[in-house]
C-alpha cells in the first residue's frame, strides 16, 4: 500500500515539473506562432501598379501623341475613317475619351502650359484656318476662322487664358495678335517680329535679327507690349526659350571648336551653364531635341558625342538630365538617336520619337513601343 502510494506522488510530481518546463520555453522574438485557425500566405509576386501597356495603338489609325496632361495621361490623336477624333488617353490602363472629333483637315494640336485647355488647329481651305479651343470635358471656350497661309501660336505660361497667335500670309507677310479666352477676343499688336515667346504677363522675348546682314547670332530684346519699352537681355543669342521660372540661352564658345554654352538664368542671374558640342548644318547650328521641367529643376537634352555636319554624322547621342539650379549631371542614356522628347511632370516618363510614339521609363531605362 505504501509502495502504491509513494509511485502516485513520484508520477504527480514528474507531471507537474514537466507542464511547469513546457510553460517557461516562450518563443523567442524573432519568431511567431501562426494562429491556427489561419492559413500562411503564400509569397505574392511584386506587381509594379504604374506600367505602361505596349503597343496600344494601331498604325493605321494613330496620327501622333501631343503631349502630357498629368503623370498618366496624354492628349493624342487618331484617324476615325475621314474623320480625325482628339482622344484624352491613360497609357497605364488603357482608358480613352473622345473630347472632339473633327472632318476638316488636321493640322495640329497644341496642349496648355497649365495642361487643361487644348487647342485644335485645323484648315478647312488653302488659306484659311480655323482654331478651337475646349477644356478636358470638351467643353469649348473659344472658336474663330483665321485667313492665313501659315499659323504659329504661343500659349503665356504666366495666364494660360491668353495666347499669342502669328498669322502669315502667302508673301510671309504677318499678322500678330493676343487671343484672350475669357474675353473671346483677338487684340492686334504692332510689333516687327513674328516669332516671340511670352516674358512675363505683359512682355514678349525675341531676337532681333539684322535683316541687312547674314548672322548666325541675335541680340535678345524684351518687349513691353503695353508700354512699348525695349530692354536688350544679351548681346549674341543662337537659341533660347522662356520658361516660367527660368530662361535657357545658347550662345557660341569657340564656333571652330563647335562649342557652344548653355546657360539658365533667373531674373538676369545666371544660375548654372553646361559648354557642350553642336553639330553644323552649314549655315547654321543644329539643336538637339530636349525638354524642360521647369518646377522640378529638371532639364532633358541629348548631347552629340562627336563633331562635324549633321547631314554625315553618323554617330549616337547621349541623353541627360541637367539640373538647372546646381549644375548637376546625369547621363540617362548612351547610346539614344536624338529625336523629340516630352517628359511627365513627375520626370518618370518621357514621350519619344518623331510621332511621340515610343516612351522611355527613366527608372529601368526601358524604351517601350506603342505601335502595332
Amino acid at each position: 500500500m505504501h509502495k502504491k502510494l509513494l509511485l502516485f506522488i513520484c508520477f504527480i510530481f514528474c507531471t507537474v515539473v514537466l507542464f511547469a518546463c513546457q510553460g517557461s520555453q516562450q518563443p523567442s522574438p524573432s519568431t511567431s506562432s501562426p494562429n491556427e485557425n489561419e492559413e500562411p500566405e503564400p509569397d505574392l509576386p511584386i506587381v509594379d501598379e504604374k506600367t505602361i501597356i505596349p503597343t496600344p495603338f494601331n498604325q493605321d489609325q494613330f496620327i501622333d501623341n501631343i503631349g502630357w496632361i498629368n503623370e498618366e495621361e496624354v492628349i493624342l490623336t487618331e484617324r476615325n475613317g475621314k474623320n480625325t477624333d482628339i482622344v484624352q488617353y491613360n497609357l497605364f490602363d488603357g482608358s480613352k475619351k473622345i473630347l472632339f472629333t473633327t472632318n476638316e483637315p488636321y493640322v495640329d494640336v497644341n496642349i496648355s502650359p497649365d495642361q487643361t485647355k487644348v487647342l485644335l488647329h485645323t484648315a478647312p481651305l488653302t488659306y484659311s484656318a480655323t482654331i478651337r479651343i475646349f477644356d478636358l470635358s470638351g467643353k469649348f471656350s473659344y472658336e474663330e476662322q483665321i485667313p492665313s497661309y501659315e499659323l504659329s501660336y504661343e500659349w503665356n505660361s504666366f495666364d494660360p487664358n491668353q495666347i499669342l497667335i502669328t498669322s502669315f500670309a502667302e508673301d510671309w507677310s504677318f499678322t500678330t495678335s493676343v487671343l484672350n479666352i475669357n474675353e473671346n477676343a483677338l487684340h492686334s499688336l504692332d510689333v516687327s517680329e513674328p516669332f516671340m515667346q511670352w516674358y512675363s504677363d505683359n512682355e514678349f522675348i525675341y531676337q532681333n535679327w539684322n535683316m541687312d546682314t547674314v548672322s548666325l547670332t541675335a541680340p535678345l530684346i524684351v518687349l513691353n507690349h503695353l508700354t512699348g519699352h525695349i530692354e536688350q537681355l544679351e548681346e549674341s543669342v543662337l537659341h533660347y526659350k522662356k520658361y516660367p521660372e527660368s530662361l535657357l540661352t545658347i550662345t557660341p564658345i569657340d564656333e571652330e571648336q563647335q562649342t557652344f554654352q548653355y546657360k539658365f538664368q533667373e531674373n538676369n542671374v545666371e544660375l548654372s551653364s553646361f559648354a557642350v558640342n553642336l553639330l553644323s548644318r552649314y549655315s547654321d547650328w543644329y539643336i538637339p531635341y530636349y525638354d524642360m521641367l521647369d518646377e522640378n529643376d529638371a532639364f532633358f537634352t541629348f548631347v552629340t558625342k562627336g563633331t562635324g555636319f549633321i547631314d554625315t554624322y553618323s554617330g549616337s547621342f547621349t541623353l541627360e538630365k541637367w539640373d538647372p539650379e546646381t549644375g548637376e549631371k546625369l547621363v540617362l542614356f548612351d547610346e539614344l538617336m536624338n529625336e523629340p522628347i516630352s517628359c511627365s511632370s513627375d520626370g518618370q516618363y518621357c514621350l519619344y520619337g518623331h510621332r511621340f510614339e515610343k516612351v522611355i521609363s527613366l527608372g529601368d531605362k526601358e524604351i517601350i513601343q506603342l505601335l502595332k
